[in-house]
């Protein structure tokens, strides 16, 4: 496939995931959801939204920010705002939970309720609207993500750098998760630091997102790469295998530090993932949701995740295996999105990993939206 045509298919499949994610955005439900980004939609099968779906925030704000400067489409950018004011009226003002945006993912005898009990939410929902602050320089976007932050680094140890998962012993898929039972941690919690000192200059956002990573590399990364995506603090040692999506998050902050540190050191670990990538990646580019198994089947959030990461790297190493990588990553995200006959669903991207297995996930198809951007934006510049 030439350029000139890959760009033209990435360009439509981006134009029909956004139009996905503003059509299935609740805008008729009263105050309490307006605005919000629904949990996942399995097609032909209709459900009500009970979810704001804060891991939405992170991909969605910036790829309709993106579909907003490319097609000049100014729905995209008040689909933005409307989701980003929703996480700032869901925001908790005060206690413990002072700066956790609250998501809706306790359920019990079928009854939602609002929580802040995965202390992650906060972070990667605060580092997608963030984007809307640089956009706009709302005072108010700032403050509330400057709120978010405090409430992450309250739940960081200031000497090792992990960041609690959890306010404490949480049900959770069935089971027991542990209070000292690190989920994705630190570098979900720590999406939002380096950004924060890009905002604001202060030195404490920078310092504690240095101490997040600087665990991972520490205690998390494996020699040959790949990052467990658990740590038990009891035992002192990283639990079960890799995963797709944690491969993207630690490659994005270690990434966010090189080009604000220049330190090499950053960039040589964010490499290390990347390589480790490349060695996992199916042949159709495809990951699993756990890498080097299949559980949980291909991953159809966490592979355009990877993507980005990918052309990231590629951009301060002009090393083209990262550009091809992503492009057969791409490709096959592609593949998922959804062309049938369920209007619902039209331009969703359907996920096979993990959580979300066989539905449209908001949050795969906000990240795949941002990422045939991103590519299409490397591939015109070749």
């Amino acid at each position: 496939m030439n350029v000139h045509d890959r760009v033209r298919r990435y360009l439509e499949a981006a134009r029909l995931a956004a139009e996905w994610i503003k059509t299935f955005q609740i805008k008729d439900l009263g105050s309490e959801y307006y605005g919000s980004i629904p949990s996942p939609y399995r097609p032909k099968s209709l459900k009500v939204p009970k979810t704001m779906f804060c891991w939405a925030a992170k991909w969605i704000i910036p790829g309709l920010l993106a579909d907003y400067h490319r097609r000049g489409d100014l729905s995209s950018l008040k689909s933005a705002i409307m989701f980003a004011q929703h996480l700032i009226n869901k925001q908790v003002k005060e206690g413990r939970g002072k700066g956790a945006y609250l998501s809706c993912l306790f359920i019990q005898d079928g009854i939602y309720g609002w929580t802040w009990y995965d202390i992650a939410d906060t972070g990667v929902a605060a580092s997608g609207l963030i984007r809307l602050y640089e956009e706009l320089h709302d005072p108010d976007i700032l403050e509330s993500v400057k709120l978010a932050g405090e409430f992450i680094l309250s739940w960081q140890d200031r000497d090792k750098g992990w960041i609690r998962a959890w306010p404490g012993d949480v049900m959770l898929y069935g089971s027991i998760q542990r209070y000292n039972l690190l989920v994705d941690s630190p570098w979900c919690q720590a999406q939002i630091l380096p950004s924060l000192f890009r905002a604001t200059g202060e030195q404490k956002w920078l310092e504690a997102a240095i101490k997040a990573a600087q665990f991972t590399i520490d205690h998390v990364q494996q020699e040959e790469g790949g990052v467990i995506w658990c740590y038990d603090l009891d035992e002192g040692k990283p639990v079960g295998p890799t995963r797709t999506r944690t491969e993207h998050y630690v490659m994005e902050l270690l990434l966010d530090l090189y080009e604000i540190t220049k330190d090499e050191k950053w960039l040589n670990a964010a490499i290390k993932e990347a390589e480790y990538c490349i060695k996992t990646q199916n042949p159709d580019g495809s990951w699993y949701h756990f890498i080097s198994t299949k559980e949980g089947g291909k991953e159809g959030t966490g592979s355009q995740m990877i993507a980005i990461s990918l052309l990231r790297i590629f951009s301060h190493t002009n090393d083209q295996r990262y550009l091809e990588a992503a492009l057969r990553a791409l490709d096959w995200v592609l593949s998922c999105q959804y062309r049938g006959c369920d209007a619902l669903a039209y331009g969703g991207i359907v996920s096979y990993g993990g959580d979300v297995h066989g539905e449209i996930s908001s949050w795969g198809t906000g990240a795949a939206l941002l990422a045939f951007y991103k590519a299409v934006e490397v591939l015109e510049s070749l």
